[in-house]
């Protein structure tokens, strides 16, 4: 037998005993003795070579390069191949075995540019001290199965954390066994913008790491909501995208809320308004993490999805083929869409197909907020007679504008507005109206995720046709003094 192929064996604390097996023609592989996953070989070589390949896009060079899970070298090999050399790679592996495994498969011609890192994938990440990664590969198998560490939402935000704005995440796991099916499902609340690629009996997921646009903030930031908790009677501390707000109480007790800022909250400035003692709340717009003295709120402390989208020219070309079909629809019917006024606005709000105690709420919501610089639309279809009081609205958007971000506030479609696809209709009129008046981004708002009310899902879902990007923030904090 030995006639076609050499070996080498490794004796692993970890692994146990691994053999390195090359055949006369060229494949090989690297598997423990008493397994059948392979750990390393021609197979993988191919995939990565695939994977890569299609996942690079032109003008990205990764300088930085993380690997989470060696093998014997094969993905950093790829790496090498299709960016070449002047990347610098940090590989991490917790059994030092896999090391030399490596460097006697590919005889160290590779490893140039690689500094290999023994331990655990999840300490490093975590510990990282502060430098950031244009591509990050994970390949972290327990034996056959996918490590525990791809469904751990602490070591997956320690990822967000370490990638960069536009870097490239790559994933190796399997959806043969029902529990790892939910993993694409945990890294998209973090990375939304990655998908699926099948290479044979392997899964990846793949993709850009889409982060929060660097001016883009959320609509609880701006001067408009600001003013308006002003006028209700709440204390303002910072400006905008740092705002906290402060309600004062008897005896000099407070409760403070910073949401959707990644400004700490300051103490200092807080107890000089005469608060004594209270409880501030603090929502994270970005970090992963806040400092010990903080808690974590054991519930949501507010939606903790928004959806976002960029402005221009060809956006139908984002839209889902559904979103597209249901435009062709509207277009079809001589639909009108104009600017009008809160009374009207509201007058037909109550009319819509929104459950009672919505219809309240947003109605109570216009009139309190009847300063702000909210936009009213209507679509109305006449009656036979063209006269005002035969006209028929079908549906409504107000939106409000705050620096060059447009955000979604109250929308509703009457009953027979449904038969007409007017929601879409009013969406493809907002991106209109943002291209028109130099709006850079569309906040659509509330995005449902689990566990939240189930009453937000069929608006979540209608988002969805049209949203770019979702960004997911993590549950909040709290600390009391």
């Amino acid at each position: 037998m030995s006639f076609f192929f050499t070996e080498k064996k490794f004796n692993s604390s970890i692994n146990g005993e691994i053999i390195l097996r090359r055949y006369w023609w060229g494949y090989w592989f690297l598997i423990p003795l008493n397994d059948t996953w392979y750990q390393s070989g021609s197979y993988l070589e191919k995939m990565w070579q695939k994977i890569l390949t299609k996942s690079k896009k032109e003008n990205f060079f990764p300088k930085n390069i993380l690997t989470l899970g060696l093998g014997a070298g094969c993905v950093v090999n790829e790496i090498n191949k299709i960016w070449g050399k002047k990347t610098h790679i940090d590989a991490v592996d917790y059994d030092p075995i896999m090391i030399e495994a490596a460097k006697t498969a590919y005889k160290n011609q590779t490893f140039l540019n690689t500094k290999f890192i023994i331990g655990d994938a999840s300490d490093f990440v975590k510990k990282s001290d502060g430098k950031k990664y244009d591509l990050i590969v994970i390949d972290l198998f327990c034996g056959s199965k996918p490590s525990p560490l791809l469904r751990n939402e602490s070591f997956i935000e320690n990822i967000n954390r370490i990638v960069k704005k536009q870097g490239f995440i790559v994933l190796n796991f399997d959806m043969t066994m029902s529990r790892d099916r939910e993993i694409p499902e945990i890294w998209r609340k973090y990375f939304p913008g990655l998908a699926i690629i099948k290479y044979k009996t392997n899964s990846i997921l793949t993709g850009y790491a889409l982060k929060i646009p660097d001016d883009y903030y959320n609509f609880q930031q701006s001067e408009a909501w600001a003013g308006f908790l002003q006028k209700r009677g709440w204390k303002i501390l910072g400006k905008p995208r740092s705002y906290t707000y402060i309600q004062r109480l008897p005896l000099n007790l407070c409760i403070s809320n910073a949401i959707h800022t990644d400004s700490e909250p300051d103490m200092d400035s807080i107890k000089n308004l005469g608060c004594k003692h209270g409880i501030i709340f603090w929502s994270p717009w970005e970090k992963q993490s806040a400092p010990n003295i903080w808690k974590r709120w054991p519930t949501a402390l507010h939606s903790r999805g928004n959806g976002l989208t960029t402005v221009k020219e060809n956006y139908r070309q984002d839209w889902n083929e559904r979103a597209k079909r249901c435009l062709k629809k509207f277009e079809s019917f001589a639909i009108k869409i104009e600017e009008t006024g809160p009374e009207k606005f509201t007058k037909w709000l109550q009319r819509s197909t929104l459950k009672k105690f919505l219809r309240k709420s947003f109605a109570s919501a216009i009139k309190r907020m009847e300063h702000a610089p909210i936009i009213f639309w209507v679509a109305k279809k006449n009656g036979s007679t063209n006269s005002p009081k035969d006209e028929k609205i079908l549906g409504g958007l107000a939106i409000i504008n705050y620096s060059e971000i447009s955000s979604h506030f109250v929308a509703f479609i009457t009953r027979e507005g449904k038969k007409f696809q007017i929601g879409t209709g009013l969406i493809n009129f907002w991106h209109q109206y943002a291209l028109k008046n130099n709006i850079k981004y569309l906040n659509f708002g509330y995005v449902r995720r689990a566990g939240e009310p189930k009453s937000w899902q069929g608006y979540t879902d209608f988002k969805k046709n049209f949203i770019g990007q979702n960004i997911y923030l993590p549950n909040g904090y709290f600390r009391i003094f």
